[in-house]
């Protein structure tokens, strides 16, 4: 065993929960009217896993709020009681994994680590000085059992003053305790960096093109097709109509691939049925008024995962809002 796997071993080993909760800031240092970024991580022992804002058969995303110190959210409008919910579009997560359990149960899910990226704007008005940010998360881990648990930490940010700037500051700091929540930002600001690189790339007209991915949905009907892989899946977000039988089309791999795979291999495509009855269930969730048909005004959306040729998987963010669309056909 590694010294880092022996580290990640104790640490576990000595936590009274399964996950690893932490939030770092990737400033140690904002101004009022600026943004501060808080880095959410959930680390999880070997097997274990929390689950992506999908579709899930089993699981439920990690929440969180912030709490945020009087002074500061007295200038916060939406912050009910002081505390800010958390919220982050599913295609701002990383792209997880299409995950199938021995009880053939289909979810999005992640595993070893999950870092989510939250931003939290800072009033224009708030005073300088030191602030202490509280954020509350809960999740739920599974492996062969699911538990719920929840964690909590602290962040502290300084706000500069109009004269300030924030390398004066660092300078002011100085010390053990200045080094070390300079250290812990950059390394927030590694984390976060890593996580925004996974996210899955959004299907524009030139992905499309460079992936060869072609996307339609007419009337209850969803085709995705890739010009050549080893292996295409789809993960329907939360927020995304329901599909039938995700187990048995969600997913389609190519048996073998030969050595002498070229251009000419065919590629892959999944046929996908909106459920419909599950769809009628399911209109307060996605926002669809009773007088329409939500097959018809219903969006579809979320992550188109391709294993290429070479073995690596790419993640792309698929959105077809209307009955009958299309993203551009592949070349």
């Amino acid at each position: 065993m590694t010294t880092r796997a022996k580290q990640a071993a104790a640490l576990f080993a000595a936590s009274k929960t399964k996950v690893q909760f932490e939030a770092l800031a990737t400033q140690t240092a904002v101004r009022p009217g600026g943004t501060l970024e808080l880095v959410l991580r959930f680390r999880m022992p070997a097997k274990w896993h929390i689950y992506w804002r999908g579709f899930n058969d089993t699981g439920l995303p990690p929440t969180w709020t912030v709490s945020l110190p009087k002074a500061w959210a007295a200038l916060v409008p939406e912050a009910s009681k002081g505390k800010l919910a958390g919220a982050l579009e599913p295609e701002l997560w990383p792209a997880p994994t299409r995950y199938v359990s021995s009880a053939d149960t289909v979810d999005a899910a992640y595993f070893d680590e999950l870092v989510l990226v939250h931003s939290v704007a800072v009033p224009a008005g708030l005073a300088a000085g030191e602030y202490a940010l509280t954020i509350d998360a809960g999740w739920l881990v599974c492996d062969d059992a699911c538990i719920p648990e929840d964690g909590s930490a602290e962040v502290r940010v300084h706000v500069l003053a109009a004269e300030e700037s924030a390398k004066e500051r660092e300078g002011e700091q100085g010390g053990d305790a200045g080094h070390a929540r300079g250290r812990a930002s950059e390394v927030a600001a590694q984390l976060a960096s890593r996580s925004i690189s996974l996210r899955p790339v959004v299907l524009g007209p030139q992905v499309q093109e460079a992936a060869g991915i072609v996307a339609r949905r007419v009337g209850s009907e969803v085709s995705i097709e890739v010009r050549s892989a080893r292996s295409l899946a789809f993960l329907p977000s939360d927020a995304s109509l329901p599909f039938a039988d995700l187990l048995g089309t969600g997913e389609v791999k190519r048996e073998a691939v030969g050595s002498d795979a070229g251009a000419s291999e065919p590629g892959l495509k999944l046929s996908l049925q909106i459920d419909a009855d599950l769809a009628n269930g399911m209109r307060a969730q996605l926002g669809i008024a009773e007088s329409v048909d939500p097959v018809q005004q219903g969006k579809v959306e979320g992550v188109v995962q391709v294993v290429g040729e070479d073995g690596v998987r790419k993640s792309y963010w698929l959105s077809l809002p209307a009955a009958a669309s299309e993203v551009a056909p592949a070349r």
